[in-house]
């Protein structure tokens, strides 16, 4: 594990970073299911790509930076450091592969989460449909009324 100088803090370097970048006094290092970013004598911020409701970029114009915004719950707006990431047009292309990857990740974990719910979901239809088979079995619901039941269970 090593440091990387940031003035008086220092930011962990493990090795495991997807991407890292050093945008003017502050330290960005993404990873596989999370950001971290480092500000100058602040606390290290981490968060979990499952946390993010919104990323939002904006190029550099001809005058000023570009940025990355980072939304989810609680966070504070725009915040430098925390939310909000500025770049120069020299950092440009790194940023924007870091956004695409934010957001790609963001979509994998958002699609695997409604997976998960969705066989859980199913787990419980499938208990249904065996109580069904059960009181079809003890002559308590007709073969209508038990394939209507479990086509309504199924989708």
């Amino acid at each position: 594990m090593g440091l990387l100088d940031l003035g008086k803090k220092r930011a962990h370097h493990d090795g495991t970073e997807v991407y890292e970048i050093n945008l003017t006094g502050l330290f960005l290092q993404v990873y596989e299911d999370r950001l971290a970013a480092t500000v100058a004598l602040n606390p290290t911020t981490t968060i979990f790509y499952s946390q993010i409701t919104r990323v939002d970029f904006s190029e550099p114009m001809f005058f000023g930076d570009g940025w990355l915004d980072i939304d989810y719950p609680g966070a504070p707006k725009r915040r430098k450091g925390e939310t909000r990431f500025t770049f120069t047009k020299k950092q440009m292309d790194e940023m924007l592969e870091i956004k695409n990857y934010i957001q790609k990740r963001v979509e994998e974990i958002n699609n695997q989460a409604k997976e998960e719910r969705r066989f859980q979901n199913n787990g419980s239809s499938a208990d249904e449909i065996l109580k069904l088979k059960q009181l079809l079995d003890m002559g308590a619901i007709t073969q209508e009324e038990f394939d209507e039941q479990k086509k309504k269970l199924l989708g």
